[in-house]
């Protein structure tokens, strides 16, 4: 395990530190974009072994400071890395997250990006939504996910639970049959699939209309209250307010 290069009895030891190499206090809070008093709060936290609130933050004080760099170039260099890091967070909206969240929205961003430049698949790019909307919600399609990411990451069987080892034997044995064309067309299969298709399509629709009845209701409120106080609402006040719920 690496050491951190202050020490607990001086807590002025990063002060110190980035004296000795040449790079200031005011320089280092614009490159992480900070303030200063900001800057020596998360100094104070970490040299006490507190975790600094930001876990982006607290990452960056452990790359400049867990152990001594006493290069200028070398720490410019770390310093450049988390500035990019941070900057990217901010471009992104992800400043707020947890920091692997983070990297794994830019790297799906990034890929997104980068498939969309030649033949992109409008399916693919429907069910990465899907996925996203639902998988907190259905077991099935939550362990399709699981199972083909622990079948082709380096993952530890021992850490499945029952129910990944229920579902992993039987889409195991599904996929297996299909790739060696072991499977035949069901006409029943189909229609029940079909049918199941239609009950989806008329519960979003359900749920649509009440979500445009809610709305609607709340707006009338909305603008009974105004005109009941002489204003009028313009078409561009009413978007306001379904946006922001202001107006």
């Amino acid at each position: 395990m690496r050491m951190r290069i202050f020490n607990k009895s001086d807590m002025d030891s990063i002060k110190k530190y980035l004296k000795s190499i040449g790079i200031t206090q005011i320089y280092l809070a614009e490159a992480l974009n900070i303030s200063r008093p900001t800057l020596d709060l998360y100094i104070d936290l970490y040299e006490k072994q507190k975790i600094i609130p930001k876990e982006r933050y607290n990452i960056i004080f452990q790359k400049l400071f867990d152990e001594k760099i006493d290069d200028k170039d070398e720490f410019l260099r770390r310093l450049d890395i988390s500035k990019t890091l941070l900057n990217r967070d901010e471009r992104l909206s992800t400043s707020g997250l947890d920091a692997l969240a983070a990297d794994y929205i830019s790297d799906i961003h990034d890929m997104l990006i980068e498939t969309a430049k030649t033949d992109w698949d409008e399916q693919v790019y429907k069910f990465i939504l899907l996925l996203l909307g639902s998988y907190k919600k259905n077991a099935i399609l939550y362990y399709i996910m699981t199972y083909f990411v622990d079948l082709n990451l380096d993952t530890d069987p021992d850490g499945y639970d029952e129910d990944k080892k229920l579902y992993y034997s039987n889409l195991f044995n599904l996929f297996n049959e299909m790739k060696n064309h072991r499977i035949e067309f069901n006409e029943e299969k189909y229609g029940e699939f079909l049918k199941r298709k239609f009950e989806i399509s008329q519960q979003k629709k359900c749920r649509n209309e009440e979500t445009l009845n809610k709305l609607k209701d709340i707006l009338e409120l909305k603008i009974k209250d105004l005109d009941s106080k002489g204003i009028e609402l313009s078409t561009d006040k009413i978007i306001e307010y379904l946006i922001n719920g202001k107006g």
